[in-house]
């Protein structure tokens, strides 16, 4: 609030009170308008460009968590992506890699002695190769023993 006594012709005028509201500019921080963060404390907000992985017992590094806080840009080159079933196998994308609107839950399957990405796709339907999931990996079976000989 700014007050002043109101003045006329360099002469005071008792008793004349002006005040003056100054608008307070808002500012935000963190925030960029090049890429956006989403945050979810909302549980009803879903980030648009967040890879979909809803299948039970599936787990990603970095987290599903931080994946949807993750702006676009910074989904596009996610290092070192890593998806996993504990007691199972995991599957380690090294460099950067774009997840950005991936459906893992149609693109990956991590199962007892066997992995598939893209298993079920069409050829026409997958990314180049070198770009999105279709790109050098390291993949980890777990709890896998040589069979017996008897």
């Amino acid at each position: 609030k700014n007050a002043s006594i109101g003045k006329e012709n360099n002469k005071q005028t008792p008793n004349t009170n002006t005040i003056s509201a100054i608008p307070t500019p808002t500012t935000t921080s963190n925030i960029s308008i090049d890429t956006p963060h989403f945050h979810t404390n909302d549980d009803d907000h879903i980030n648009p460009y967040a890879p979909k992985l809803t299948l039970s017992g599936y787990e990603t590094t970095p987290s599903k968590q931080i994946l949807q806080e993750m702006s676009e840009k910074e989904l596009s080159k996610v290092v070192q992506f890593r998806i996993y079933r504990p007691n199972i196998g995991e599957i380690c994308w090294s460099g950067e890699t774009d997840v950005r609107n991936l459906n893992l839950d149609d693109i990956v399957k991590i199962e007892p002695k066997e992995v598939f990405v893209y298993h079920d796709i069409d050829e026409d339907n997958k990314p180049p190769k070198g770009s999105g999931l279709n790109k050098h990996a390291i993949i980890t079976l777990w709890n896998m023993f040589p069979k017996s000989k008897n």
